[in-house]
């Protein structure tokens, strides 16, 4: 396996959630600051509407499955018993060809903050993904659940408080694997900045969704994160 795990912070980022070190905090590391909404519209219907709001550029749809590994113990699954994930992400074109794959550890929503992550990651290719999935079945973890959607990302043309902002679309499929969240659609505005600069990324996020909001976009603000809905922790918004 050609993996340098002496050295790879995502290997030891997994090590640190296993062991509960707390390594990452709001002045260490990446930091997502996300917020996430409910659509009564699909995909294609949010992304017509968003064509009147000039500040954002859609990229092509892509197929996403997500895996989440874990390791499972007699009283459940260690991670997902704090919110922890260590997630395996693959993106496909709608043709079915490999487009890119990624492996990321986040932590615990800081402050009671769902929707507040820090997180470390690493872009993988195909055959890397196969030797993570090797390597994690090696150390004991298995897939705990998995989602599959499609997806719409969007970056902002312009700075909001001097930050770029993310926008994803995502349609989840209608899939057992999906749980409560089959079949519905939302849509996240996100911004990743160090640690440190969390006050400001809250800003950013303050003025990207007031012009989404004068652009006429209808959106519903979820209280939590997909997790909250998966485990049925809370309520989907209209449900």
């Amino acid at each position: 396996m050609n993996l340098p795990l002496a050295t790879n912070p995502v290997f030891h980022g997994i090590m640190d959630a296993v062991q509960r070190n707390a390594v990452y905090t709001t002045l260490k590391g990446e930091l997502e600051v996300e917020r996430l909404f409910s659509l009564k519209d699909t995909v294609s219907d949010f992304v017509k509407h968003l064509e009147v709001c000039k500040s954002f550029t859609g990229q092509s749809l892509v197929r996403q499955r997500d895996e989440f590994w874990d390791l499972k113990t007699n009283q459940g699954f260690l991670l997902a018993a704090t919110d922890h994930y260590v997630r395996l992400r693959t993106q496909y074109a709608e043709s079915g060809e490999f487009l890119s794959g990624e492996i990321k550890v986040a932590y615990p929503g800081l402050l009671t903050q769902r929707n507040l992550r820090p997180a470390v990651a690493q872009n993988l290719t195909e055959p890397e993904v196969a030797q993570w999935q090797l390597l994690l079945r090696s150390i004991g973890f298995v897939v705990e659940r998995q989602y599959e959607k499609a997806r719409v990302a969007c970056r902002s043309e312009i700075n909001f408080h001097d930050h770029k902002v993310e926008l994803e679309i995502d349609q989840f499929s209608n899939s057992n694997d999906n749980g409560p969240l089959a079949d519905r659609s939302f849509v996240s505005i996100s911004v990743e900045v160090p640690g440190d600069q969390r006050a400001s990324a809250e800003l950013a996020l303050d003025e990207a969704l007031e012009q989404l909001r004068v652009a006429g976009m209808s959106m519903t603000e979820c209280e939590g994160n997909y997790e909250s809905y998966y485990y049925k922790q809370l309520k989907l918004p209209g449900n």
